[in-house]
């Protein structure tokens, strides 16, 4: 190259001297010969060896000229590559290009540099790449399930410095004798689950196509027990009366466990530590004693609320559905009762009569069962109401009682320490009577009942006979029917696992226990669950499916389905609906009370609960459908259940489909009957990608993509990928897009679901929200993670997608970060900092700047109307107009002046008029309607309210 550059320059300086002046016979006024065009020099740099880029390599031709300073166009051509290689550039035209190019070996590139005059220079370079190997990250979700239980074998940190696409190769190396699970599986993710107790070992095989890596993970033992190590020791726990919160200390946080949740909320609380833990019957709240003070906590939202001091130091206190606590044990030796208002701290004493007490509040919450640890043995009860103890009477007999004691379930009886079981009645005669009495047990530590089975859980006395074993007893005749033993910590090797506390399930056969890895110098802290025996008899309550809320207006009936709830044993099933509250009495009817379905009609504004007590005979389950009703049809309310982690909207279907954190599910929810329905998944999903014609959906999991047909609300396609979860679209061939989330770069990946094919386009900057054109088989894909933002743009009718072109566009990832959005008619594109351009398959017109909003805003969410000429607009920030912040904004579609701003309706929640802010907007597929989501804030547990405007015909 130097050479070519050296001899181009003698060249031209020849030329300057043989066509300079000096003397000769022409005439002096004649004009001067123009100078002849010389060809520019061509410099693609030296050649050179580097390993693959996951983004490409560069190359460089900025060192290319011509003598007549003339401005060169570039072309860059691959002239031979290792067989199969199929490299690319990014821009073939730039003058410093990346080579995409995944396989290792030599490139032999040309560079051609032309002038305006079409005169061209050459030079050659040579490349040699050189292959890393990948490295594998092995994990699983639990390394010690029970049997039947699923755990996802999980690859996606894996890393490859190439970029290249990978496969993953599960195998299991080592298992029990007689195990049905398979020896191999494929892909980033798999979920398993076992049959057989034992150890069982897989080993990981990661290949880029180039070099193969293996790695063994640790053994997983499956046994009757699903075995999670706590990530610091427990301390006072609380169970919700009548099963299913499950609070624990752990240090200086507490731990709310819910029935079936694989992994606790965690809460920090004030306070020099938490003595005593309380959850209130309905399951929303928890109090907490520590030295001196009660501390409140919303377990919906997983905050404190507040914390106020008390007297003397709360060792044993209940808290009541209201937020009043009341506390019978002070640690001090004091008598007094004291009842704490979480609202405002104030504070209730009333004298007592007995030292060391405790109290036990049933699942009714308006009374309080008393025991106190003197002699003679004594058992009371209170009725509590507004902070007041009032009418106690104790148990004619409390000998046996000693001071502790466990309530059932169902509030029907009660374990004592001593082993008397007695029954708890609102009837004097029979309350606080003796049932019948366990003998040779000692004292009890830890008791709970199955209303299932219908026997006792208890652990026994502190030794370690008893503490590595829960005894069962039969609740109709108390005989011992068998033990439940413990496992070993890290399944068939370490320290025996010791029962600390135990907690059935009044809903399934399941048992929650709290573990300790020693009896007295423990170290580990785990919390188990185990499947109970299913006694020849019992019977499970059936499983109730129905929406968690509903809307509509006044005059206008709504129905609530729960026709998809089952029974486990396929008894028949009577269902009973009442309305359990309404702004005022008689302001509504219910239509089929004793169906599945029900339809009821409001008669007033305002908020209703619609109660369901479904009866197998044996069992009965209740659950509460919150209805939010509106004055009119012109603007109602609908609450989402959860977190929700995307959610997008289709207009032919008028159907909201969205996803909540936690749940292996999409929900999709029609915005003119609000029937939702529930469509299972085989683990969480994170985007959502609705299909230019709305019909179907793709949904974005790990390792997994999946296909939704919103009419039958079915998985009807599913394909494995070897990347993580992204932002997803679908285009109207039936293929979905997604860009992986995790790294800096990768592939966008694209699966035809027809055809079953994967295809991979690379070099996209992770974290790219993507986004399909309306009209047109074109996906743009905006950066998030660099400043400015990238705008790409792909043409999807070929596999794999070819990239079409980029655009820096300006976007402060900082700020609100890069989103797009398209006119119906797919004309224009707005950016989120305001920017309208124009949108074309003619380059020349493609992504001109047209205008700009003058209200210097960043957008949250947009959306177009051609009916109405508008752009509706989610104002995440706006630098001129502050007022307009989380509100919406319409702007005209041809002069982007700003028409109005939409004043978002307060969100009646609990008798409490919530202000919200706007989240995401569509419209209707007439225009006429929006549907706005918005967002509280978290002033609620379920923060997250759809605005439905003008939609109801």
């Amino acid at each position: 190259m130097a050479k070519q550059r050296l001899a181009a320059a003698i060249a031209a300086l020849m030329w300057v001297a043989a066509c300079g002046g000096g003397g000769g016979s022409g005439s002096g006024t004649s004009a001067p010969a123009s100078s002849p065009n010389q060809a520019p020099v061509s410099a693609a740099g030296e050649s050179f060896s580097a390993h693959i880029e996951a983004d490409g390599t560069p190359l460089d031709g900025s060192q290319s000229w011509d003598p007549d300073s003339d401005a060169l166009s570039f072309e860059w051509v691959i002239v031979s590559e290792p067989e199969g290689a199929g490299a690319q550039f990014n821009d073939a035209t730039d003058v410093r290009p990346k080579l995409q190019a995944r396989a290792p070996g030599t490139y032999e590139i040309e560079l051609t540099v032309t002038d305006p005059a079409g005169a061209s220079g050459h030079d050659t370079i040579v490349v040699s790449l050189e292959n890393d190997a990948p490295e594998p990250k092995a994990a699983v979700s639990l390394s010690m399930p029970a049997l039947g239980e699923d755990i996802e074998l999980t690859a996606v940190e894996t890393t490859d410095i190439n970029g290249q696409p990978l496969t993953y190769t599960w195998t299991l190396e080592t298992a029990p004798a007689g195990v049905m699970v398979g020896t191999t599986y494929d892909g980033v993710i798999q979920t398993t689950s076992f049959d057989v107790e034992g150890a069982y070992g897989f080993s990981l095989t990661v290949s880029d196509g180039y070099d193969t890596v293996t790695v063994d993970i640790p053994v997983i033992f499956a046994s009757k027990f699903s075995v999670r190590k706590l990530p610091v020791g427990f301390g006072a726990m609380g169970v919700q009366p009548g099963g299913g919160r499950l609070v624990v200390r752990l240090q200086r946080q507490i731990a709310i466990f819910d029935e079936g949740v694989r992994e606790p909320k965690l809460v920090s609380v004030p306070g020099d530590g938490v003595i005593g833990v309380a959850v209130s019957p309905n399951g929303h709240l928890a109090a907490l004693g520590s030295y001196h003070a009660v501390t409140f906590v919303d377990l919906d939202k997983a905050e404190v609320v507040a914390t106020w001091p008390v007297g003397a130091s709360p060792v044993n206190l209940v808290v009541s559905d209201e937020g009043i606590a009341y506390i019978t044990d002070q640690r001090d030796g004091s008598t007094d009762l004291v009842s704490v208002n979480m609202e405002n701290g104030e504070s209730i004493t009333t004298p007592g009569r007995y030292p060391d007490s405790r109290g036990y509040m049933p699942p009714s919450g308006d009374k309080l069962y008393f025991m106190a640890n003197v002699s003679p043995d004594v058992l009371g009860r209170y009725t509590i109401s507004d902070g007041v103890f009032s009418d106690y009477r104790e148990a004619a007999d409390a000998s046996g009682t000693c001071g502790t004691g466990w309530i059932s379930g169902d509030g029907s009886a009660m374990l004592t320490n001593c082993g008397r079981v007695v029954r708890l009645s609102d009837d004097p005669a029979t309350d606080m009577t003796t049932i019948g009495k366990i003998y040779n047990l000692g004292a009890v530590q830890s008791a709970t009942y199955s209303p299932i089975t219908k026997y006792w859980y208890v652990l026994g006395p502190p030794n370690d006979a008893y503490q590595s074993k829960i005894l069962v007893y039969d609740s109709r005749n108390f005989e011992l029917i068998h033990t439940i033993e413990m496992p070993l910590e890290h399944g068939s090797s370490g320290n025996q696992l010791v029962v600390r506390d135990i907690i059935a399930s009044q809903t399934d056969l399941s048992l929650r226990i709290l573990a300790t890895d020693h009896l007295t110098m423990n170290v580990d802290h785990y919390i188990l669950v185990t499947a109970l025996e299913y006694p020849a008899g019992a019977n499970l309550p059936p499983e109730v499916s129905v929406q968690k809320y509903s809307a509509t207006y006044a005059g206008k009936a709504v129905t609530v389905d729960a026709s998809d709830t089952l029974d486990p044993e396929g008894l028949p099933l009577t269902y009973s609906w009442r309305v359990a509250a309404e702004p005022s009495p008689g302001w509504a009817t219910l239509e089929n009370a004793d169906t599945a379905v029900v339809r009821m009609t409001p008669a007033m504004e305002g908020e209703y609960t619609l109660e369901l007590t479904v009866s197998d005979g044996v069992h009965k389950v209740v659950r509460q459908i919150g209805v939010l009703v509106s004055p009119g049809k012109d603007a109602v309310f609908y609450r989402l259940p959860g977190d929700i982690l995307d959610a997008e909207y289709s207009k032919p279907l008028s159907t909201l489909a969205y996803i909540v954190d936690g749940e292996s599910s999409i929900h999709l929810v029609n915005l003119l009957t609000f029937k939702e329905e529930i469509v299972p998944l085989e683990r969480q999903a994170y985007r959502i990608g609705i299909g230019p014609d709305g019909l179907q959906a793709a949904l974005s999991l790990s390792g997994l993509l999946n296909l939704v047909d919103l009419q039958t609300a079915k998985v009807v396609d599913s394909a494995p990928t070897a990347w993580d979860w992204g932002d997803i679209v679908l285009d109207r061939n039936g293929r979905a897009h997604m860009n992986t989330e995790r790294g800096n770069t990768g592939p966008l990946v694209t699966v035809d679901f027809g055809s079953d094919q994967v295809s991979l386009n690379y070099s996209v900057s992770l974290g790219t929200l993507l986004r399909m054109h309306p009209l047109e088989n074109w996906i743009y894909g905006v950066t998030t993670r660099q400043t400015p933002a990238i705008l790409r743009k792909w043409d999807a009718t070929t596999l794999p997608v070819q990239s079409i072109r980029s655009e820096t566009i300006g976007v402060d990832k900082d700020e609100l970060g890069g989103n797009i959005w398209f006119s119906e008619d797919g004309q224009r594109m707005l950016t989120a900092t305001g920017k309208l351009f124009t949108v074309s398959g003619n380059d020349s017109e493609d992504l001109l700047l047209d205008k700009t909003i003058q209200d210097g805003i960043f957008a949250a969410w947009a959306d177009h109307s051609s009916e109405t000429g508008e752009w509706a607009v989610v104002i995440g920030n706006s630098a001129n107009v502050p007022s307009l912040n989380g509100k919406v904004a319409f702007y005209d579609d041809q002069t982007l002046t700003r028409k109005s701003a939409a004043e978002l309706r307060d969100v009646p929640i609990g008798g409490t008029l919530y202000p919200v802010l706007a989240a995401r907007i569509f419209y209707s597929e007439d225009g006429s309607g929006q549907v706005i989501m918005t967002s509280n804030l978290g002033a609620t547990a379920d923060p997250i309210t759809v605005q439905v405007l003008n939609l109801l015909k």
